[in-house]
């Protein structure tokens, strides 16, 4: 396999995560690092969906902002969730896994919806009919290689 389709590493995940997940409003500086424990309560992730969907994750069930009691962020984790499974595909992670901050699961998920919701933006934009990430990947690799042919 080439390195142009190997899984990004670890770091480069991260840093996708860090820039995709937490966009820092004016007020607080670009340099801060993402705190997994800030997605405990649902609401990140809640308006992560709703941005890439387009759509209300209340609909999926009622979530109580500040959910400061582990039972309230479990709940408001469970309803993001059956929001997310609704639209995208998930292996190996629940709701628990984000509220104890498990990393890799975590980065997993991120990684899961960026290429998801890649895939389905740039067939809009394209009017494409690409249904998965590799097979995106595929395609790019083969249009760049079409480009850089003499």
């Amino acid at each position: 396999m080439s390195s142009a389709l190997r899984a990004p590493n670890p770091r480069a995940r991260l840093m996708t995560f860090a820039a995709f997940t937490f966009s820092p409003p004016s007020s607080t500086p670009a340099s801060q690092p993402p705190r997994f424990k800030d997605l405990a309560d649902g609401n990140i992730l809640a308006h992560l969906m709703e941005v890439l969907s387009g759509e209300s994750v209340q609909t999926y069930g009622k979530m109580k902002f500040p959910a400061e009691m582990r039972i309230q962020q479990i709940a408001n984790l469970s309803v993001v969730f059956s929001f997310m499974k609704a639209h995208v595909k998930l292996v190996s992670i629940g709701p628990q896994d984000i509220l104890e901050g498990d990393h890799k699961r975590t980065l997993g998920l991120i990684w899961t919806l960026i290429e998801h919701f890649a895939v389905i933006m740039i067939n809009a934009h394209l009017k494409t009919d690409i249904r998965s990430y590799s097979e995106l990947k595929e395609t790019l690799l083969l249009w760049a290689r079409h480009k850089a042919s003499p």
